[in-house]
C-alpha cells in the first residue's frame, strides 16, 4: 500500500476585501490568520483539494516531474489496473487478464440499448467465490443512466418496476450499484468494499493543514497543506476482484 507525498501553498490577501462587509479590524500580524474570511477561504481550499483528489481517483498517473497537477500526484485505480493488465507494474507480472478470470473485455461500448445485458452478463460470468459476497459495482454516472434507462424501457410493464432509480443489480441484491462521475466510461469494477482503499498518512503528525503568516508579506497569510494520498486494492484475485472494459482494437 503506497501513498505519495504532495503539498500545496496558497497565498491569501485578506486586506483585498478590507472595506467590504467581509473585512475585519485586523490588517497584519499573526492574528490575521484567524479572521473569519481567512478561515472560510481555507475551508474552501480544503474542499477544492478534496474535490480534485476525488475527480482523479481512477485516472491519475503519478509523474515524478510534474508537481503542479493532481492528475500527476498519485496512481489512480484505473492506472493501477492498466499496469496490472499490461505487466508494467512494479514486479512486471500480468495480474489481470481474461485467462486469470478477473477481466472481461467487451466488443462494444455500453449504451442505453445494451447496458442491462452487458452488466448482468459480466456479473454472472464471474467466479462463484466473488458472486457469493456483498459487492460494490463501480461505474460511471453515464453508465448508470444507461442501465436504468435500458431497464425501464425493457421492463416497464412489470408491476414492481415503479422506480427509475436502481440501488442494486436486478436479481442480485448483494451487488450495490455505485455510479460516480470520476469513473471512466465503458469501465466496470466489481469488488467487496473491504478490498478497495483510499490511503492517507495516519501514522504521523506530518500530514497537516496550516494557516501561517506569509513569509513574503506582513499583510498576507499562506494556507499550507502537507498531504499523503494514494489508492490501491488489497487483492486482484478473481475471488475478490473483477473488471469489465471495452476491448481496444488497433
Amino acid at each position: 500500500l503506497e501513498t505519495f507525498f504532495g503539498n500545496s501553498i496558497e497565498p491569501i490577501d485578506p486586506n483585498a476585501i478590507y472595506q467590504t462587509i467581509w473585512g475585519s479590524n485586523i490588517t497584519k500580524g499573526d492574528d490575521l490568520k484567524n479572521v473569519p474570511i481567512v478561515l472560510q477561504i481555507c475551508a474552501y481550499i480544503m474542499k477544492r483539494l478534496g474535490h480534485n483528489l476525488f475527480k482523479n481517483a481512477f485516472t491519475a498517473k503519478h509523474d515524478g516531474t510534474n508537481f503542479d497537477d493532481t492528475a500527476a500526484f498519485f496512481n489512480g485505480f484505473k492506472t493501477i489496473i492498466d499496469n496490472d493488465i499490461s505487466g508494467t507494474n512494479e514486479d512486471k507480472k500480468i495480474k489481470i487478464s481474461e485467462e486469470i478470470g478477473n477481466l472481461q473485455l467487451g466488443a462494444d461500448p455500453i449504451t442505453s440499448s445494451n447496458a442491462e445485458d452487458t452488466i448482468k452478463d459480466f456479473y454472472w460470468s464471474r467466479s462463484d467465490e466473488l458472486r457469493g459476497q456483498d459487492l460494490k459495482l463501480f461505474m460511471s454516472d453515464k453508465t448508470y443512466h444507461y442501465y436504468t434507462q435500458d431497464y425501464q424501457l425493457t421492463h416497464g410493464a412489470l408491476p414492481y418496476n415503479t422506480s427509475y432509480d436502481k440501488n442494486t443489480l436486478e436479481v442480485a441484491s448483494n451487488v450495490e450499484l455505485v455510479p460516480l462521475s470520476n469513473v471512466p466510461s465503458d469501465f466496470l469494477l466489481l469488488t467487496p468494499k473491504p478490498n478497495i482503499f483510499c490511503l492517507f498518512n495516519q501514522q504521523s503528525d506530518d500530514e497537516k493543514y496550516l494557516c501561517e503568516p506569509s513569509l513574503n508579506n506582513h499583510y498576507d497569510v499562506d494556507f499550507i497543506a502537507n498531504m499523503f494520498f494514494g489508492v490501491q486494492f488489497q487483492s486482484v484475485s478473481k475471488e475478490s476482484f473483477s473488471v469489465w472494459e471495452k476491448k481496444v482494437t488497433a
